[in-house]
């Protein structure tokens, strides 16, 4: 029945609006006496009266056409809108993710062998694990170049936590979010295992002369443990959608 209306709304309102001006003229002519408007009142009135009817069921219609459109257009516009956030969060998400890789794959990590005593430079975030004295007795790593390392390690730690937060907070699919999760995990795990060497104490640290005294596994305590934490933290709520 909607549809009968909008497609012939033009013929409607030619018609009502043909019945709206002869209307008053039919109404006002001499004849029979139940037609015969002549002697009701004031022609204003009278035609005021009965076109009244008329242009107020033309109101109706155009109202309701007008709020059908509105409707339309507003469920276009959230859909294009949602479709540019999409885009917009992917955009981002792609960029951070290229960060965190490059960064990943450009992380120094320098041991100091002592069986030979060598200087051995490796270059990214997967040479962390050979800082574990547990499989890796002979190699250290000098104070000043752990200090470098971790620091290094938390910016992309960082990285990681805001990556994982936008992908919960976007608006993508579920198997958008899958899929963008999956290719951080590997960087994630190289990165996370600096924090619990340290936490464990599985890393072979030499002291420089103006900190012999110093506990360096408490210089980073607190923030270790807030790093492991996050990343606990996050691991959960991203379980959720997966």
């Amino acid at each position: 029945m909607i549809e009968k209306i909008t497609r012939n709304i033009g013929a409607i309102i030619l018609i009502v609006v043909l019945i709206a001006i002869f209307a008053p003229i039919i109404f006002t002519l001499p004849g029979f006496e139940c037609f015969n408007k002549t002697i009701t009142g004031q022609i204003g009135d009278t035609i005021g009266g009965t076109t009244a009817p008329f242009w107020g069921f033309l109101s109706v219609i155009l109202l309701y056409l007008t709020f059908k459109e509105q409707r339309v257009f507003n469920h276009e516009q959230s859909n294009f809108n949602r479709s540019q956030q999409i885009a917009n969060d992917c955009d981002l998400l792609m960029k951070i993710r290229d960060n965190i890789s490059n960064l990943c794959n450009n992380l120094e990590v320098n041991i100091l062998n002592l069986n030979p005593q060598k200087n051995i430079q490796l270059k990214g975030a997967s040479h962390i694990e050979d800082l574990r004295n547990t499989t890796h007795k002979d190699n250290h790593i000098n104070e000043d170049e752990f200090d470098k390392l971790y620091k290094n390690v938390i910016e992309i730690a960082e990285l990681c936590l805001l990556y994982y937060n936008i992908v919960l907070q976007s608006s993508l699919e579920k198997e958008l979010k899958e899929a963008f999760i999956q290719p951080i995990s590997i960087q994630k795990e190289s990165i996370n295992r600096l924090f619990y060497l340290y936490l464990q104490k599985n890393i072979n640290i030499i002291k420089t002369t103006a900190s012999i005294e110093d506990d360096l596994f408490e210089r980073y305590k607190k923030t270790n443990e807030r790093f492991i934490e996050r990343f606990k933290n996050a691991e959960l709520a991203l379980q959720n959608i997966q």
